[in-house]
């Protein structure tokens, strides 16, 4: 382990999404915000069931 991190609070999956929601496409945008709308929950779903939260469709 990094003796400089080791003071450091975790980084949550939240804090994650937030910080780079601005690098990602808009449809992972979209799952992005349906995470953080539900969060934590949303993140225990299984993949099926975020898109659809987030207004994705799987059938392309």
């Amino acid at each position: 382990m990094d003796e400089e991190h080791q003071d450091d609070p975790p980084v949550t999956v939240a804090q994650l999404t937030r910080d780079r929601l601005g690098e990602l496409s808009a449809g992972e945008r979209k799952v992005g915000r349906a995470l953080l709308s539900a969060y934590p929950v949303a993140g225990l779903e299984t993949v099926a069931q975020l898109p659809p939260a987030a207004g994705k469709s799987d059938r392309g």
